[in-house]
């Protein structure tokens, strides 16, 4: 990877992110803020049918930041690679996008770090898929772990599959996932078939470090 190459796809990386805070930022002031500013005026009235309708927002507040609370950093996925994948799943699939997965039944840890990365980056290959297919007819997701190495694939079917295989937000992607990681990352397609993979091993710091 060129030195051009490496820094076109970090910029890429942090801007993506950035987007992903933005939308956070802005659900929070249209939504949330307003609704906290509506019960506020709701508790002054004293008004008894006000103050029902105050809990009823109260209720939804929560359920909210429950979310963006999962969304920030769930803190009962973050010791298990396996279950946060299944759950990233699960919201996907909310979303009506065909997925298929096979995960492993036991726990897998590995630092926050690689953790939080190969989360984000999966969650963000299932949205560029999403962007470029629109439906596609399939998607397939598999992590696999052994003797320090995990791996991740993700294998979509779909006959308009080279929209996906030539973009820019992909192979961004890919570059980004292998220069921060340490690790190995390749997307290819045959057919009507695109494979994206990421592998990598955890370093001696890493595991004496979990």
């Amino acid at each position: 990877m060129s030195y051009l190459g490496a820094q076109r796809s970090l910029r890429w990386w942090y801007r993506q992110h950035s987007i992903q805070l933005h939308n956070e930022a802005e659900a929070i002031r249209n939504d949330l803020l307003q609704r906290l500013f509506v019960m506020r005026r709701s508790l002054e009235s004293g008004q008894p049918e006000a103050i029902q309708q105050s809990i009823t927002q109260v209720d939804h507040l929560y359920q909210s930041l429950h979310g963006l609370s999962d969304r920030l950093s769930a803190f009962d996925l973050e010791d298990d690679l396996s279950l946060a994948l299944h759950h990233l799943v699960e919201a996907w699939r909310k979303r009506d996008l065909n997925l298929n997965a096979e995960l492993p039944k036991t726990a897998i840890h590995l630092p926050i770090e690689q953790h939080r990365l190969t989360l984000v980056a999966t969650d963000e290959f299932l949205r560029i898929t999403a962007a470029k297919l629109l439906t596609p007819q399939v998607i397939f997701v598999s992590l696999s772990f052994s003797s320090h190495t995990y791996e991740l694939t993700a294998k979509v079917d779909d006959p308009q599959v080279n929209k996906l295989q030539g973009c820019d937000d992909l192979k961004h992607l890919t570059q980004a996932l292998r220069f921060l990681s340490g690790g190995h990352c390749s997307c290819y397609s045959h057919d009507d078939s695109l494979t994206w993979q990421f592998r990598s091993t955890l370093t001696k710091s890493q595991r004496q470090g979990q």
